[in-house]
């Protein structure tokens, strides 16, 4: 039977935030017949908040305020999108140029546990899953000065697309109340501006593609108990107190 405390700890909510990485990986066609790279693609600061509760002693399920940036550069630019097929790109570009793409978004995320959460151990591996909602705010420019080339600013864009993700990582227990999480997470959109370049062919039709990148992040997690068993424990005390085989 869980005790007191496994109860509480179950049945509170967890609140937290993480920081870590985040990294561009590739750009992908539909039949993954090749990967695509026109940048050498950087690592940009990732940051989330997130509140969660568990729904068993292996499954957890919260929502995530994720912030993070991609970002990359390139002394020898050779883009499909260049010779006036996407708006706002020169005919050619000969000079390093950069992208920042800054994104944030809300998620619905999922974790199942190789262990019960209940027990207090340095290592208790998880998978993650889910699906989110990302708002792009993305500048194509040149490395050497601020000219901006492109970007969804420049041009009043309102770009939002969904993102899924699946992911691993491990639960350490601190202390009855606090745990940390470390985490990889591996996210998948279906749209191929995460670079701030779209892709086309040598007719000049606009490549589907698929968009993916990375986070590493490690966080504090905080559990709300809905009640204090140090209380509860008390008042058991003070009521035994009053039975008549109770020792004094």
């Amino acid at each position: 039977m869980p005790s007191l405390a496994q109860k509480s700890f179950l049945s509170g909510m967890n609140v937290g935030a993480k920081a870590g990485a985040s990294r561009l990986l590739t750009e992908i066609p539909y039949s993954f017949s090749e990967t695509i790279n026109e940048f050498d693609n950087k690592a940009g600061f990732a940051f989330s908040l997130e509140a969660s509760k568990f729904l068993s002693s292996r499954w957890e399920t919260g929502l995530e305020w994720n912030n993070f940036t991609l970002k990359g550069n390139t002394s020898d630019p050779e883009f499909s999108a260049e010779g006036g097929v996407q708006a706002g790109i020169p005919k050619e570009i000969t000079e390093p140029v950069e992208y920042n793409n800054h994104l944030n978004g809300l998620n619905l995320l999922f974790r199942y546990y190789f262990k019960p959460v209940t027990e207090e151990t340095a290592f208790n591996p998880f998978i993650r899953f889910g699906i989110g909602i990302l708002h792009y705010n993305s500048v194509l420019k040149y490395t050497d000065s601020e000219e901006v080339i492109f970007g969804t600013d420049k041009y009043n864009i309102n770009l939002n697309t969904p993102v899924f993700y699946l992911g691993t990582g491990f639960k350490t227990t601190l202390s009855p109340r606090f745990h940390m999480v470390t985490s990889i997470d591996f996210n998948l959109v279906d749209y191929d501006l995460l670079d701030v370049m779209h892709n086309y062919d040598q007719d000049g039709n606009r490549n589907e593609l698929l968009g993916l990148y990375a986070e590493f992040k490690v966080g504090i997690f905080y559990n709300i108990f809905p009640y204090k068993s140090g209380r509860i424990s008390k008042a058991k005390k003070s009521v035994s107190e009053f039975l008549p085989f109770a020792r004094r």
